[in-house]
């Protein structure tokens, strides 16, 4: 057996020479000698690197914008420096990396990038790269406040005639109709009733007094809100103590009536934007002092009248 062996490696030459690393290599008590006589490497790792260096060719040229020496494997045959203002790229130094990091998530990409004379796309993707966000206050400034201001400068139902054009569109097609069911079938079904205690004594109290008024009266196809006096612009609201988490008896708010506060801010700023004027009355103090809720209500017609010069037929 040691004969044949022998016989088999007598023609193999006793070592090699790597190309990659330039070590002595010969064959291994495991090798066919014709993989041997096949294999150029000393191992694996070394066949790697060359083969790398086959599949990224890297070969010296000149620029054609600066005309200097380079080694670049990019198509353009550019140096580095040069392609980046080619392509407007911004290669960041620590300093400004440092910046980015300090201010970023203070005053946002437009802010930062003026400071450093960079494009704001350029400083949100840097910013994304160094998983930098913005905190709440400046996404709440930047973001959510901005967006509103846009929405409301941008809102064509501002204007009287796309407003017009609107209302006679629904109203010749029975949208309005439609919607007008639609919110009381599930008002009706949210509440159960027809209408609250509260709700009904406010209304009895009103009329004893004489003060005309629309219940459950629909505003602009959106939704419905519990009294009106359309004739002088003012919403009347009841809200339950329970469902609205007034202070005589809950000290901390649950996240469900959180939402429904908020809810009840958005609706107050719609409707004063569209000029209506708000009175809000929680149930506890309807039953505790009807009369006092009625000075209100004649508080506010008295000052529409004085501001428009009718003579108040209310005390």
């Amino acid at each position: 057996m040691a004969r044949s062996t022998y016989t088999l490696r007598k023609n193999v030459p006793d070592f090699k020479i790597c190309p990659e690393c330039g070590d002595r290599f010969s064959i291994r008590d495991d090798e066919a000698p014709c993989q041997y006589l096949k294999r150029v490497h000393c191992s694996i790792p070394c066949r790697n690197r060359a083969n790398a260096h086959k599949n990224k060719p890297s070969q010296k040229h000149i620029c054609q914008r600066c005309g200097i020496y380079v080694f670049s494997s990019n198509t353009a045959r550019l140096c580095p420096g040069c392609y980046d203002i080619a392509f407007n790229r911004v290669r960041w130094n620590k300093e400004q990396i440092e910046f980015l990091r300090q201010h970023y998530p203070q005053y946002g990409a437009n802010w930062v990038g003026k400071q450093l004379d960079i494009d704001a796309i350029k400083v949100r993707g840097k910013a994304n790269v160094l998983g930098l966000i913005l905190g709440p206050e400046a996404t709440q400034r930047l973001v959510h406040d901005k967006a509103r201001d846009y929405m409301l400068s941008h809102n064509p139902m501002w204007q009287p005639k796309v407003v017009e054009k609107v209302f006679a569109t629904q109203s010749a097609n029975g949208t309005r109709e439609r919607t007008l069911q639609r919110l009381m079938a599930g008002h009706q079904k949210l509440r159960k009733t027809s209408v609250t205690k509260p709700q009904l004594k406010l209304y009895q109290a009103m009329q004893q007094a004489n003060i005309d008024f629309e219940p459950e009266y629909l505003i602009k196809s959106k939704f419905i809100v519990d009294a009106a006096i359309p004739k002088y612009m003012i919403i009347l609201q009841v809200d339950g103590c329970y469902w609205h988490g007034h202070s005589c008896r809950f000290t901390n708010l649950t996240d469900r009536q959180k939402r429904q506060q908020a809810r009840d801010k958005a609706q107050d700023k719609y409707l004063q934007a569209c000029g209506w004027t708000i009175l809000r009355f929680w149930g506890c103090e309807i039953n505790k002092d009807i009369n006092g809720c009625l000075s209100k209500i004649t508080d506010s017609l008295s000052r529409i009248h004085i501001d428009q010069g009718i003579v108040s037929d209310h005390p």
